[in-house]
């Protein structure tokens, strides 16, 4: 019996840059309807599953880092349906120092789920830091913070960036961005990088003084331990946390009101400070003020004038709705490489 006439297309960064990935609107609607699609349950976002082994460079150099691979599955519902899974591989520190290759790279595979068809493979770095700036966007709107005058923004790396294109698109009345990084040559590189910004970022010191003035603040980093405190919050802020551990104890209880993405089973295994927090006992769970579905579909709402901290964790179907949209702008412009599946 001949297999069926079935193809996958191939989308390298670039074919997925040529195809609407740095479009911060679309990606921003894109993180909203799966949204909206998760409040009407047709969504399916199984746990995360972690392979995780220790490097030979980890272990020559006595360290507790591990590398290992994630796989994130999820199911969109809708009028086009779509399923997904994002497979992402992590080097340690120690794997990664003095090496050509990126700390993180993967894939995610996109499957028609009335066919069974698997139709699109691409890279899945960039969607991933695109999706999270779109998730923070989703959050601005929401906590109604887009009027925001003076923003800081704190990290240089591909998050950085991807954050920095995003409040270009979600804050356009602000007038003052600092960019503030540990390694002050690092964030030169990134302004350096970018052009069409309608502000040119002000650079700063990592400290107190970076956010001092500014309605929002959004950290960006892949810090090992927090160095934001109860002494940097003030009133009416709304910030952010990307990076895994950058928020101390104290400055989380020093704001009026604590926001998540999701919360569920990720409590018991995110590695985000957060969670952490919970499980030391230091944080209690109905402590949470509201999760982004619940912005979305207005049944929570939190003071304007409130200080909010932010916990971005990102969501698999946010991976996949982006993703989505990028394959179906490929297929209508003929981006990318088909590859036969049973030739």
């Amino acid at each position: 019996m001949t297999p069926p006439d079935l193809a996958v297309r191939f989308l390298s960064r670039r074919d997925v840059v040529a195809c609407g990935a740095l479009d911060m609107h679309a990606a921003v609607a894109d993180v909203e309807a799966a949204l909206r699609l998760q409040n009407a349950g047709e969504t399916i976002m199984p746990p995360e599953a972690v392979l995780r082994w220790r490097a030979t460079a980890d272990r020559q150099a006595g360290g507790a880092d591990e590398t290992g691979a994630y796989a994130l599955p999820a199911y969109l519902g809708g009028p086009v349906p779509v399923a997904g899974i994002k497979w992402t591989a992590h080097r340690s520190s120690h794997g990664a120092e003095g090496g050509q290759d990126p700390a993180v790279t993967g894939l995610i595979v996109l499957t028609d789920p009335r066919s069974g068809r698997p139709f699109a493979l691409m890279e899945s770095a960039l969607i991933g830091a695109v999706r999270t700036a779109a998730t923070t966007g989703v959050a601005l709107q929401r906590l109604r913070r887009t009027d925001a005058t003076t923003a800081t923004l704190i990290g240089a790396g591909l998050q950085a960036e991807m954050h920095l294109r995003m409040l270009a698109a979600v804050l356009p009345g602000a007038h003052r961005l600092v960019l503030a990084n540990r390694t002050r040559d690092h964030a030169e590189r990134l302004v350096r990088g970018l052009t069409g910004l309608p502000w040119t970022p002000e650079l700063s010191d990592l400290g107190p003084s970076a956010v001092e003035e500014s309605d929002v603040v959004i950290a960006c980093t892949a810090a090992a331990s927090p160095f934001v405190h109860a002494g940097w919050v003030h009133r009416g802020m709304a910030a952010v946390s990307i990076g895994p551990y950058e928020f101390s104890y104290d400055a989380v209880r020093a704001f009026d009101a604590v926001v998540v993405d999701a919360w569920g089973d990720f409590k018991r295994t995110s590695l985000k400070g957060l969670f952490r927090m919970y499980r030391d006992g230091q944080f209690e769970e109905s402590a949470v003020a509201a999760d982004l579905g619940g912005l979305v579909a207005g049944t929570r709402e939190i003071p304007r004038e409130s200080s909010v901290f932010v916990s971005v964790f990102g969501l698999s179907i946010f991976d996949v709705a982006v993703a989505a949209r990028i394959a179906r702008a490929a297929e209508e412009r003929g981006v990318g490489r088909t590859f036969p599946l049973f030739e």
